[in-house]
């Protein structure tokens, strides 16, 4: 029989693997490709936990139907050659690449985190209290060095925080920022942040934005901390202190892979660069493209290459580049990324089972929603105002090419 029409179910999509061909009891089937009943359960069963809900009729059906659009949608990209798309290969490549780098710090990185009770209570503390912080801050390692030097020789504090921010109210109020509670601040700073006693300032601290020298004015804390809520978030704790030490971890190792590449700018053409970035005129490029910008262990870039990378990232990720010295951080970055990768591919992490699974999980999931941006702008399926009358639209047209059936007594009667 044809499957009722219906919307499609997010989470489902994300839980959905491929689906076994053997020739055990097959609940469904769309054209060639049968869904077997073992699949559906297991898969199923991760949907209704991840969800929070209970086995019914009505949930067995929407989580079927959610497979069956994924196989229609992925067998329509497949006619339509959307793959062959430069849009769709650019952001598969950047998937791919992103996909390659979490194992590889996975593996070189965070292969080794330990936590300890006492470091799980020392934050739970933490989590249960707040501080009144200030920070002198800066992008530069031999800046922030330089201020904490001359902090030791008796410089006052409001003085160097004038010099420091070009923000009129940290200038202003000695890089003040209030008051917070720990989750409300980037793990690193808050670490270290509520390591400091009151009225004590920290050496440079590495953030993902930079270094800070941290002061903490006050501190509150919650004396009405009871056992049994710690016991009940140590899972959380231990996971909050991981991601604390993995990301000091990995920007201390970014940290060290630029030192070792040697990274060497030619710094009059990234001014150019910048102010080309900058600037509405984009003529200016033809003078610019073929000239020497950055070389480092065994390779060089031109601008044009740079630019080439730097179109790679996001959209938040380009407008942190609000000057030379962050569009020179930026490029830093990415050339630590392609160190990473090609570290990554000689390791053959892409040849792993664990990658090659995410990879194709991920693959389809983008695929699904590369497929959902494009029938938006299409007029082949009555496209409307309404996103579920638009879906409903193209959904239909799926099912009047394909052949859908369903055995209906065993999505009815099958036991969990």
């Amino acid at each position: 029989m044809k499957v009722s029409q219906s919307i499609i179910l997010i989470p489902a999509l994300i839980y959905f693997l491929a689906c076994s061909t053997s020739e055990e009891s097959i609940i469904a089937s769309i054209d060639k490709q049968k869904i077997s009943l073992s699949s559906f359960k297991e898969n199923y069963q991760n949907f209704l936990d991840k969800i929070y809900q209970k086995d019914n009729l009505l949930n067995r059906y929407a989580f079927l139907n959610s497979i069956i659009d994924v196989e229609l949608i992925l067998k329509y990209s497949a006619d339509q050659k959307y793959d062959q798309d430069s849009l769709y290969q650019a952001r598969l490549r950047n998937i791919n690449d992103q996909l390659l780098l979490n194992q590889y710090f996975d593996e070189v990185v965070n292969n080794d985190v330990l936590v300890t009770k006492d470091e799980m209570r020392k934050y739970f503390k933490w989590q249960n209290s707040s501080i009144h912080v200030k920070h002198i801050f800066s992008k530069s390692k031999n800046y922030i060095d330089e201020l904490k030097a001359r902090l030791n020789k008796g410089e006052r504090w409001d003085k160097l925080a004038k010099e420091c921010f070009q923000d009129s109210i940290l200038r202003s109020n000695g890089g003040a920022l209030g008051w917070y509670s720990f989750d409300d601040l980037d793990p690193v700073f808050a670490h270290h942040a509520f390591s400091l006693k009151t009225g004590s300032a920290s050496d440079p601290v590495r953030t993902q934005d930079g270094y800070s020298i941290i002061h903490v004015n006050a501190i509150e804390y919650n004396v009405f901390l009871k056992e049994e809520d710690f016991l009940l978030n140590e899972k959380k704790l231990k996971s909050k202190i991981e991601n604390f030490k993995q990301k000091s971890r990995l920007l201390r190792y970014t940290d060290e892979t630029a030192n070792d590449q040697n990274i060497l700018f030619e710094e009059k053409t990234l001014e150019d660069f910048y102010t080309f970035l900058i600037s509405v005129d984009l003529k200016d490029i033809e003078k610019l493209e073929n000239k020497l910008l950055v070389e480092f262990q065994n390779d060089r870039w031109s601008v044009g290459m740079a630019l080439d990378k730097l179109n790679e990232l996001s959209n938040r990720q380009l407008s942190r580049i609000n000057s030379s010295f962050e569009l020179k951080q930026s490029i830093i970055g990415l050339i630590c990324r392609e160190v990473y990768i090609d570290n990554a591919l000689t390791k053959n992490l892409n040849k792993s089972e664990n990658f090659i699974t995410s990879l194709k999980k991920e693959k389809e999931n983008f695929t699904i929603k590369y497929v959902l941006e494009k029938i938006g702008k299409k007029d082949d399926f009555n496209i409307s105002d309404n996103d579920k009358e638009n879906y409903f639209n193209f959904r239909n047209h799926l099912l009047s090419n394909s052949i859908v059936n369903v055995d209906s007594t065993l999505i009815k009667k099958f036991i969990m």
